[in-house]
């Protein structure tokens, strides 16, 4: 993810985000400092693999432990990592058309995915002096959190910076 904090750096330069959670205006102050960044395997539209942690969990290597999906859901970083509809990276199998908005608690909910799914009530327990019911599960992840990924937009490159997207 270092690309992200190089993209940010490129665009904002050392300032911090503000306090409301709003990006600071955009002028390309650490790109005066930059003289060419590659990019390789940035998540810049977000990534399936955070999805796919956040309903299963995640283990590092077979002789590590195992992170539970409801342990992972109590991280705010991993769900600013999950894809945007906006860019159409889940769409509903029996409509192609249809993009899956992952910020929709009642979806997550549906499908018992992550914070939802029963099989992680057992965690949830361990975690929380009392358990919540399943209706006040994740509300909306991304939006609750001091970054909410907004900068997820394209920006045109200032003046002089050369900008490519490579694709194969």
């Amino acid at each position: 993810m270092g690309g992200l904090v190089a993209r940010y750096y490129l665009r904002y330069g050392p300032r911090p985000l503000p306090d409301d959670g709003s990006l600071p205006p955009l002028d390309w102050a650490g790109a005066r400092n930059v003289a060419r960044v590659v990019l390789v395997g940035t998540p810049n539209a977000g990534s399936v693999l955070a999805m796919q942690d956040l309903i299963d969990g995640h283990r590092l290597a077979r002789v590590l432990p195992e992170y539970p999906a409801a342990v992972l859901g109590t991280m705010p970083a991993i769900y600013q990592l999950l894809p945007r509809s906006r860019h159409g990276a889940l769409v509903d199998a029996a409509d192609g058309q249809r993009k899956i908005d992952l910020d929709d608690p009642a979806l997550w909910r549906d499908m018992k995915w992550g914070l939802a799914s029963p099989d992680q009530d057992n965690v949830l327990a361990l975690l929380l002096e009392t358990p919540l019911p399943p209706a006040t599960y994740p509300q909306t992840p991304r939006s609750s959190q001091p970054y909410n990924g907004s900068d997820f937009r394209p920006r045109s490159s200032p003046g002089g910076v050369l900008h490519e997207s490579l694709t194969w």
